[in-house]
């Protein structure tokens, strides 16, 4: 994995609307007592986060989207669990979400914006979840967004099951996963739902998870309560770089 270049914010920093391009820090944070219970401050912080992430423009977001997917080219051959060490097999499977209007644009990667250098070499293979009705995801193989991908549950784009061929869970190699917040030492703020605090599990131990966000959804001290069932990540990548390089 890359070298670490994390970075550092704190939710005291000044707020305020950036231009497109310019890497956003954490407004001030909410108010919220220490002894509040675990759920009433998860809830608090996803309200508090959703507000700032509905303050970035659609031309903002691209601009930081494009470098977060520079900081995932720039890996290289990092990126790829045994592909630095020689891994013979030099072909992957990479998932990554659709993303809403208030998370990076991932899927510009599977559209020719590659996810590792030129020479490295590797071949991807890109799986994306769609929302079963048990409560669990279900991962397919995309080739073609604008023709493999439908609106699904919760307004998201979802893989045509009839289109997109299954991928079991075991076979994934690297997992880009969304959020609303992360936090040092791994920590995740999901949406609620608890989708992928049950996916994560079902990856294999090889495979590393990367939480992928904005800066402002970055926090070096946890500001929320950590459950049991939460699952963390092992690296964090926002438009500034690698706010937690993965260890691997």
């Amino acid at each position: 994995m890359p070298a670490d270049t994390s970075i550092s914010p704190t939710a005291g920093d000044p707020p305020g609307n950036p231009s497109a391009g310019q890497a956003r820090a954490n407004p001030p944070a909410p108010p919220l007592p220490a002894e509040a219970p675990a759920d009433e401050r998860k809830a608090t912080w996803r309200a508090w986060l959703r507000h700032q992430l509905s303050g970035i423009d659609s031309a903002t977001r691209e601009e930081l989207s494009s470098r977060i997917r520079g900081h995932l080219a720039a890996a290289g051959d990092q990126l790829w669990p045994g592909a630095a060490a020689g891994d013979p097999r030099r072909r992957f499977i990479c998932l990554i979400f659709a993303g809403t209007e208030r998370e990076p644009a991932l899927l510009p990667l599977l559209k020719g914006d590659p996810a590792v250098s030129a020479d490295a070499g590797v071949e991807i293979s890109w799986a994306l979840p769609k929302v079963r009705p048990e409560g669990q995801l279900s991962l397919h193989r995309v080739t073609d967004p604008e023709r493999d991908l439908q609106p699904g549950a919760y307004g998201l784009l979802e893989p045509d099951p009839d289109r997109c061929p299954p991928i079991a869970a075991a076979d994934i190699d690297l997992a880009l996963v969304p959020g609303l917040g992360f936090a040092g030492g791994g920590l995740r703020l999901g949406q609620g739902g608890g989708y992928y605090d049950r996916l994560l599990p079902r990856l294999p131990r090889h495979c590393p998870v990367v939480g992928i966000g904005f800066q402002l959804q970055w926090f070096p001290t946890p500001p929320w309560n950590i459950r049991p069932h939460d699952r963390p990540v092992e690296a964090v990548v926002t438009e500034a770089g690698w706010a937690m390089p993965c260890k691997r």
